[in-house]
């Protein structure tokens, strides 16, 4: 079995839509909240890795970003980062099905 570096991560952010981000070396992808900071999601990428956006519908209450990385060895393996804010989450794995 071969084994392949893969650098790249998904989170909430608690940034604010304003404020850029530049890391060294990775794509930043994101879904922020217009209203205020936090409860956003991103997905970052080391650039080096062959990689595209994933489409995603668009989600009343949520925000989700994703991304495709096209890896040599393994294929494509699919990133999706999704965020719903307590009290009102109603993420659920049926609600997630759109984004596998």
């Amino acid at each position: 079995m071969q084994r392949e570096r893969i650098g790249g991560g998904n989170s909430e952010s608690q940034l604010l839509p304003n404020f850029p981000v530049n890391l060294c070396n990775f794509s930043t992808y994101r879904q922020d909240r217009i209203d205020r900071g936090g409860g956003n999601a991103a997905s970052l990428v080391r650039r080096n890795i062959q990689h595209s956006v994933i489409p995603l519908p668009a989600l009343q209450s949520a925000k989700a970003v994703g991304a495709s990385l096209h890896l040599t060895s393994l294929g494509s393996l699919s990133l999706t980062a999704a965020y719903e804010s307590p009290p009102a989450c109603h993420l659920t794995p049926q609600s997630l099905m759109p984004f596998l």
